[in-house]
C-alpha cells in the first residue's frame, strides 16, 4: 500500500507540476510553444492565439482535435509560412469576467446578464454555444447582472420573450419547442417544480429572440352593397336512400382486392440485436485497441499501386496485408514529419483490390482488421492509433435497450487529473438518468431536455468507473473516466437504426 500511496502522490504532483508550467514558450524559429495545460482544448487554445485550428493540427501532425493531454506541446503557427500570430485572449480588454460553475448554460449566462448569445460567443471567439466548461473566464459585455425577475403574469425583461401556456402543455413540449435548455426555464422563472404550470401562466423564454414580423397594412372598408331581397328556390326533391356498394373481399393477391395500405410491410420490423431474458451490463471502460482510418485513394507519382501504412504511436508492431491468398508483411520505420516522429511502411506494385490490413504488436495490444480499396496507380494511406475498445453483450436488454453510439471515452489509467464530463442522449425527454461510481461513493440524477432534447449531462466527475442506467430500464453502461477526457454516450429503444450502422461490441479476430 506504501508503494501505491507513493506512486499516486507523484502522479499528482507532475499534475501539478504540469499545471503551473508556463503554457507558452518561445521557440528558435520564431514559433511559440503551447504547453497544454487542465482545462484546455484545441478550441480555446486556437481562440487564445487567434489561429485557426486546422493550422495548429497541420503544424503538428494531429488527427484528432480532440486527442491532446495535460504537459503536450503544441507548436503555434506564426510568421513560419502560415501567417498567423499570436492574438489576444477571450478575455482580452475585458472589464467584466464570469467565472463558469457546474450547472452553468451558455444561454443561462447570457440571460443573467442581460447579452444576446451570439454576442457573448462573438467577445470569447466561441464557435459552438455549448462548449463551455467548468472553470472557464467568460468576458461578459456591459454591467453586472441583473436582478432576477419575480414570477407572475406582469411585465418581464425588456426585450424578452414569453410564451403563454396552453391546456395540454408541458415545461420539457415548450423547451423543445424553443429550443432552449430546461434548467435555463425553470431558474428564469424560479420554478420549483417542472411539473406545475397552468393554462394561462407566461413563461419566460431566456435567449429566445422571434423574427420581426413585417406589418400588414388593411385598408379601410369600402360602402356597404346595395341591400337586396332574397331570391327563394324550390325545394329539390327527395329520393329514396341508396344502398351502399359492398367493398370488394380481400383475399390476399387478387386484381380486384383492396390494395395494401401505403409503406405496408408484411412482417414487423425485426429488432437489431436479439433481446436478453435477463439485465444486461454494456462494458466501454478502456482496453486498448489499434484502429485505424483509411484516407482516399490519390494518383501516386509515378503511376504505382502502393499502400502505405502509418502510425505515431509506436514502431514495435508488424504490419500485415491480406487479400484472398495474397499475404504480405511489413516493419515500420521511423520517419518524422511536421516536427512529430512518425512510423510508417510503404506496400509497393500490389496488385488493385480489396485489403485487409492490421497490426500485429508483440505487446499483445488487439487490432481491428481495416478494410480498404487499392485502384490501379493510386496511393492510399491507413492510419493506425490506440483507440478504445467495446465490451459486452451482443443483444439487447429484456425491455428492448441497447448502446447505440459513443464518442471518446477514456483509456484506464493515463491522464489522470482534473475531472470529466459525460453527455447522455435518450430518445426523450424527460427521462431520469443516473449514475453511480463504483463501490456507491458517488450518486447522482440528471434530466433528459436539461442540455437539448433527450439530453442531459453529469460534470466534475473524478478519475474511476460509472454505472450509468436510465429509469425503469433493464440495460446499465460500465465505463471507465480518466478525469479529464469529455465522452458522449447514446442509448437507443428497438427498433432502431444507428447513425453508425452498428450496434453492440466490436469483435478483433
Amino acid at each position: 500500500m506504501k508503494k501505491y500511496g507513493l506512486i499516486l502522490v507523484l502522479a499528482i504532483a507532475l499534475a501539478v507540476a504540469s499545471f503551473g508550467v508556463a503554457s507558452a514558450a518561445p521557440e528558435l524559429q520564431g514559433g511559440t510553444v503551447h504547453y497544454v495545460a487542465y482545462g484546455d482544448t484545441l478550441y480555446s487554445i486556437a481562440a487564445y492565439y487567434g489561429v485557426p485550428v486546422e493550422a495548429i493540427m497541420g503544424y503538428n501532425g494531429l488527427v484528432n482535435p480532440n486527442m491532446i493531454y495535460v504537459g503536450q506541446p503544441l507548436r503555434i503557427p506564426g510568421g513560419g509560412g502560415y501567417g498567423y500570430g499570436p492574438g489576444p485572449g477571450p478575455a482580452a480588454g475585458c472589464g467584466n469576467y464570469y467565472i463558469v460553475s457546474p450547472g452553468d448554460t451558455l444561454s443561462g449566462i447570457a440571460y443573467r446578464y442581460g447579452v444576446a448569445i451570439p454576442e457573448l460567443m462573438a467577445r470569447n471567439n466561441m464557435y459552438n454555444q455549448d462548449m463551455v466548461y467548468v472553470g472557464q473566464q467568460l468576458c461578459v459585455p456591459g454591467g453586472g447582472p441583473r436582478p432576477v425577475q419575480p414570477v407572475g403574469y406582469g411585465p418581464g425583461p425588456a426585450g424578452g420573450y414569453y410564451h403563454t401556456v396552453v391546456r395540454g402543455e408541458s415545461l420539457s413540449g415548450i423547451c423543445d419547442r424553443y429550443r432552449v435548455p430546461y434548467g435555463d426555464v425553470m431558474r428564469a422563472n424560479q420554478l420549483a417544480n417542472a411539473d406545475i404550470i397552468v393554462p394561462g401562466q407566461r413563461l419566460f423564454i431566456p435567449g429566445y429572440h422571434p423574427a420581426p414580423v413585417e406589418e400588414v397594412i388593411i385598408p379601410p372598408p369600402g360602402p356597404a352593397p346595395t341591400y337586396r331581397e332574397p331570391v327563394r328556390l324550390p325545394e329539390p326533391p327527395v329520393l329514396p336512400p341508396l344502398a351502399p356498394p359492398l367493398a370488394p373481399k380481400y383475399d390476399g393477391g387478387s386484381s380486384d382486392s383492396a390494395p395494401p395500405a401505403p409503406n405496408y410491410e408484411p412482417q414487423a420490423a425485426k429488432p437489431l440485436l436479439p433481446e436478453a431474458n435477463h439485465p444486461i451490463e454494456v462494458v466501454v471502460n478502456g482496453g486498448a485497441v489499434w484502429t485505424g482510418q483509411a484516407y482516399p485513394n490519390f494518383p501516386d507519382p509515378n503511376g504505382d499501386t502502393v499502400l502505405i501504412v502509418s502510425t505515431t504511436e509506436s514502431d514495435k508492431p508488424t504490419v500485415w496485408l491480406r487479400s484472398g491468398d495474397y499475404e504480405v508483411k511489413g516493419n515500420l520505420g521511423k520517419v518524422p514529419e511536421y516536427g512529430v516522429d512518425k512510423y510508417r511502411f510503404a506496400f509497393r506494385y500490389i496488385p488493385a483490390g480489396d485489403y485487409d490490413v492490421w497490426f500485429e504488436d508483440p505487446d499483445g495490444t488487439p487490432s481491428e482488421k481495416v478494410q480498404v480499396k487499392v485502384e490501379a496507380g493510386q496511393r492510399v494511406e491507413v492510419e493506425m492509433r490506440l483507440g478504445v475498445g467495446f465490451s459486452g453483450p451482443t443483444y439487447a436488454s429484456p425491455d428492448g435497450w441497447v448502446l447505440g453510439n459513443w464518442k471518446n471515452p477514456s483509456k484506464p489509467h493515463q491522464n489522470i487529473g482534473g475531472w470529466s464530463n459525460i453527455l447522455v442522449r435518450t430518445p426523450a425527454s424527460g427521462l431520469n438518468v443516473n449514475i453511480e461510481s463504483e463501490g456507491g461513493g458517488y450518486k447522482a440524477t440528471c434530466f433528459t431536455g436539461t442540455k437539448g432534447p433527450g439530453a442531459c449531462d453529469f460534470a466534475g466527475l473524478n478519475a474511476g468507473i460509472y454505472f450509468i442506467w436510465i429509469d425503469g430500464t433493464q440495460l446499465t453502461l460500465k465505463t471507465y473516466m480518466d478525469g479529464a477526457a469529455y465522452a458522449e454516450f447514446e442509448f437507443y429503444r428497438q427498433p432502431h437504426k444507428s447513425s453508425e450502422d452498428v450496434v453492440g461490441p466490436v469483435s478483433y479476430d
